[in-house]
């Protein structure tokens, strides 16, 4: 009878399909619902078939959930799970579909960590000329930060870019500054020191074109609250800011992420916003419509910061060569 039960065993893994798990960086990948399919780190490193095969033949119902290790953050997922937009992924197969991929590989489900910046946080602090300063550098090194004009009394520009750690020196090559005073587009260059969750002090040169400037800051606690739709939900009123100015604007944002809204110039607009896995910082895609838009039918990716204790957000959106976007920061009304 084991030899029987052997032989059925073996017929069954021959009538089967292979969906193979894969791990970029250092991270796991678990079944939330408790099934036999899944990969850790280990079993990746040693090439175990529940990663290079993960052999389905009937129902293949998961639930897959991407965990970082320590010091390591969750940034995507590559494959059949790409765009999914958050850490899980659910799959629901039958058998009848499961079948007619018998004796197929599918392509591989990918979950991709990246280790984690040591200057993730939200960042609170004055320039050397007087302006308000307040930014967030993701747990992946991209960094958007807000700053006011010289009296404080509004938005003066937003700098972006990416960004690397080697000890406590914090380096940027390809900053942008989005001057909302007449400057336009300036390229930057940022350099520091980081203290993680304490301090953040900067210097930010635009070559010969400007002098440099510089900032000090400090570390906000506010960073460390989860985001969460349902507090977010609501509508904002405030301004749209943008390489020809200002305009007047409104969002509503629903419990399920969607975005709808419209400029006093007539711009109507559409997106969606989630949670990011790292952070009290969510995602965000907008969609412009058609004619009076400046961009009009464009999408821009970037984020939301929604501050729940001052009730505001803003949000930053650059279009993908870093030439213009879209900031809009506004008070919650409902």
């Amino acid at each position: 009878m084991p030899k029987l039960l052997l032989l059925i065993s073996g017929l069954l893994l021959l009538q089967a399909c292979g969906h193979p798990l894969e791990i970029v960086g250092e991270g796991d990948i678990v079944d939330l619902n408790g099934s036999d399919h899944g990969c850790t780190l280990e079993q990746f490193q040693l090439q175990d078939e529940a990663c290079t095969k993960n052999t389905v033949v009937f129902d293949y119902d998961v639930n897959f959930q991407a965990i970082p290790r320590e010091g390591w953050t969750f940034i995507g997922w590559d494959g059949v799970c790409k765009d999914k937009g958050t850490a899980t992924c659910r799959l629901k197969v039958p058998a009848s579909g499961v079948k007619l991929n018998w004796f197929k590989v599918m392509p591989a489900t990918v979950a991709v960590f990246e280790l984690t910046s040591p200057a993730e946080g939200l960042w609170v602090g004055i320039t050397d000329s007087g302006r308000g300063v307040q930014g967030l550098v993701l747990d992946d090194g991209t960094y958007y930060f807000i700053y006011t004009d010289l009296e404080q009394l509004y938005v003066g520009g937003v700098f972006i870019g990416s960004s690397s750690v080697s000890g406590s020196a914090f380096n940027s090559s390809n900053g942008k500054d989005f001057n909302l005073e007449g400057l336009g587009v300036l390229n930057a260059t940022v350099s520091g020191t980081i203290s993680p969750n304490q301090t953040f002090n900067s210097g930010v040169s635009y070559g010969s074109e400007f002098l440099p400037s510089s900032f000090t800051s400090t570390y906000s606690d506010d960073y460390d609250l989860t985001p969460s739709l349902a507090s977010l939900a609501g509508t904002f009123v405030g301004d749209v800011a943008f390489s020809l100015g200002y305009e007047n604007a409104s969002l509503t944002i629903g419990t399920d992420g969607f975005i709808t809204g419209e400029s006093s110039g007539g711009c109507s607009f559409i997106g969606r916003t989630y949670p990011r896995a790292s952070g009290n910082v969510f995602n965000v895609t907008i969609t412009f419509g058609g004619s009076p838009c400046y961009f009009s039918n464009e999408t821009f990716e970037g984020i939301i910061y929604y501050n729940a204790s001052g009730n505001y957000i803003y949000s930053v959106t650059p279009n993908s060569s870093r030439s213009d976007g879209v900031l809009f920061f506004g008070s919650k009304i409902r």
